[in-house]
């Protein structure tokens, strides 16, 4: 299986001129499947924490009774929060703590991976885009981890994200910036031969800018329904053994999976 090219921009610039502007990729710039033996569970779900956690706090701890039942019989890999304040917390609502190895991210962001099953390469954060001035919350960012199974070597890298308001419009410097933002992140911190599975609330509908561009360098492999369908699961491998909606367990989005396996 062919590998991804490396990072290559054109001189074609979107976004303005804010900090945000992006350089576009190179057409020949896109994310291949490297499989060889690749099976993933990944899980992305927003927790909603000012009302799930601040307000009803945790509500019997819902959203980690979600986790813990859905990650049965099969683990969950990875997993990547938004609107998470305390990545122990929702762990340790599933009861998951000692299995997990547990990374609170910026902006809210966290993530999880199976430490029996993964060795980790390499972790970092980076801002990618900011709030639009009329719904404005701050900057946003992706969260990233690079893994390599323990037993077959394959090399994951891990990406979980949170979008820009309003609503697919990909915030300040539009939803073209915001996806070649991501995927500089990617390009750049990724390592020949590593598979892609990119997670988030993306803030952004299936027919916005963003994850058309995204869709256009990776596979969109499954999106959820709430607001209008925000929530999306991402990987350089197209194949999956099935799509999970499990439902809200609490909050204002749905927790969604997948199994990736090439």
């Amino acid at each position: 299986a062919s590998s991804v090219t490396s990072w290559e921009v054109s001189d074609e610039v979107v976004g303005g001129d804010a900090w945000c502007s992006a350089s576009v990729p190179e057409p020949s710039w896109g994310l291949a499947c490297t499989g060889g033996g690749l099976r993933v569970k990944v899980l992305t779900y927003n927790l909603f924490w000012w009302n799930l956690f601040d307000l009803r706090e945790g509500d019997g701890q819902r959203s980690g009774r979600l986790i813990s039942a859905s990650g049965w019989p099969e683990p969950y890999d990875v997993m990547g929060f938004q609107e998470c304040d305390s990545i122990t917390r929702v762990i340790g609502d599933a009861g998951l703590q000692l299995q997990y190895e547990m990374i609170q991210g910026p902006h809210a962001l966290g993530m999880a991976y199976r430490k029996a099953v993964w060795k980790e390469l390499g972790r970092g954060e980076n801002d990618v885009a900011e709030d639009r001035d009329d719904q404005w919350y701050g900057t946003r960012a992706v969260h990233w981890v690079r893994l390599e199974h323990n037993e077959r070597g394959n090399t994951l890298f891990f990406v979980n994200h949170h979008g820009p308001l309003p609503i697919s419009t990909g915030g300040k410097c539009g939803g073209e910036a915001a996806a070649y933002n991501i995927m500089k992140v990617i390009g750049e911190n990724m390592a020949p031969g590593d598979d892609v599975i990119l997670v988030g609330d993306f803030n952004a509908v299936t027919d916005s800018e963003t994850i058309q561009k995204l869709g256009e360098r990776m596979h969109r492999l499954f999106s959820g329904s709430a607001h209008g369908g925000v929530d999306h699961i991402f990987s350089s491998c197209e194949s999956t053994v099935g799509v999970w909606n499990h439902g809200s367990g609490g909050s204002d989005h749905d927790a969604l999976c997948t199994i990736v396996e090439a």
